[in-house]
Parts: C-alpha cells; sequence; structure tokens
C-alpha cells in the first residue's frame, strides 16, 4: 500500500495513559467515561500525522504541528512548552500529549477554550433532537471534529450542512470554500480515516497480554 503524504489544519497508537487525578474535571455533569481518550489520540494522530511520521509532524500549509496537528500559533504561550519552538515542539510527545489531555479534559483557560469533552456533550444535546440518528456523529466524533474544524466549525458542520443541507462550501467557507487556504479532507473522509485506525487500534489494545509486545503497523 503507498503511503500519500496528507496534511490537516488542525503517532503514538497507545498513547501515554492519562493522569487522572489531574485532569478530571470538578464539575462532572458532562463527563462520559465511554468516550476513551486514548483511543481518539490513536485515532487522531493517524490522520494529523500518519502516526508520528517525522515527515507529517510540521505542517506546510499552516501551523499545526505534532501527533495530533495541534496549531502551535495558538498554543505557542502555553506553559506546558515552556517557550520551545515549533521545531521542538514537533519532536516534544510529552508536551504534545499534555496539552492535548488538558484542552480534552480541562480546555485552556488562558484562551477560554472549553473542554474538548465537555463540548461534546453540550453539543450532542443540542443537536441529536435535530438530527436522525443515522447523520448525527457520536460524542467521540464530535471531539475529532472539534480537533479538526474547533467548536465554532464543528457547530456549523452540525447545523448548516448535516441539518440544513448547505453544501459544505457555503456552511464553512473558510475551509472548503473557494478561497480556502490550507487543502482539506471534507469532514466525512476524516471521519472515516478517524474511525478505521480507531478500530483497528481498539482490535489491537483488545489483544491478549501474551502479545504485549506485538508492533501495530497502522498500514496494514
Amino acid at each position: 500500500m503507498v503511503i500519500k503524504r496528507r496534511y490537516r489544519a488542525g503517532g503514538q497508537f497507545d498513547p501515554p495513559k492519562v493522569k487522572k487525578s489531574d485532569d478530571l474535571p470538578r464539575d462532572k455533569s458532562w463527563f462520559d467515561p465511554s468516550v476513551d481518550l486514548n483511543k481518539i489520540k490513536a485515532g487522531v494522530s493517524f490522520v494529523e500525522s500518519a502516526g508520528g511520521q517525522s515527515w507529517a509532524m510540521m505542517n506546510p500549509y499552516s501551523s499545526a504541528t505534532g501527533l495530533y496537528g495541534q496549531l502551535y500559533e495558538g498554543i505557542k504561550g502555553m506553559p506546558e512548552l515552556k517557550g520551545m519552538s515549533r521545531k521542538e515542539f514537533s519532536k516534544d510527545l510529552n508536551a504534545q500529549n499534555e496539552l492535548f489531555d488538558r484542552r480534552f479534559y480541562r480546555g485552556f483557560t488562558e484562551d477560554e477554550t472549553s473542554p474538548m469533552l465537555k463540548d461534546a456533550h453540550d453539543l450532542y444535546l443540542e443537536y441529536s433532537p435535530q438530527l436522525p440518528e443515522s447523520k448525527m456523529p457520536s460524542k467521540e466524533e464530535i471531539v475529532v471534529l472539534s480537533n479538526f474544524l474547533g467548536r465554532s466549525g464543528t457547530r456549523k458542520y452540525l447545523g448548516y450542512v448535516l441539518r440544513d443541507g448547505m453544501p459544505l462550501e457555503k456552511g464553512l467557507p473558510d475551509r472548503f470554500g473557494p478561497g480556502a487556504k490550507v487543502p482539506n479532507h471534507t469532514p466525512e473522509e476524516y471521519l472515516k480515516e478517524y474511525n478505521e485506525a480507531a478500530t483497528r487500534y481498539s482490535k489491537t489494545r483488545n489483544l491478549s497480554r501474551a502479545f504485549a509486545s506485538f508492533v501495530f503497523d497502522p498500514y496494514k
């Protein structure tokens, strides 16, 4: 199988376990333990960086950097980065994971970004009554879309595109219209790649402990 270089505006297939004592929210009304952060990180890292391939860790079209395509321009002032350059951040998997975990569970107070898990909970409650079950993304998929499109972009996709039937280039013109600066997969293509990778990760993780040294090949 030939792997094409692809970039997203927005690794390791068994990411470090989350330090839940540090990251669990105080307000647990929106906390859903069925949304598996490690599975999300595995799938997103495949779509964003081909599982952490060196050639995909710095997007040439935007500041998307690292395993999860985190926008360096938006996070370079975060304490986890400790003043490191974009190139340094692209090589620091610990910093990338710490930032992704914080955004997932706690958000960024620095720019008032809410937790992705809370966004998924809120958007699911808002749009699931408005969309047929066949069209409604799961909470897990909404987290993935939020990483790809941002909360505002995900809301527009759910409302304008999935609910109202608006063409993607009109519903999200900055991303998919004629003037879009970054070549992107559609949300449908992004989720398809994500789900395929996340499913392979889940199957691998569920293997017997006797195969703990098994090396996962995401391209098979």
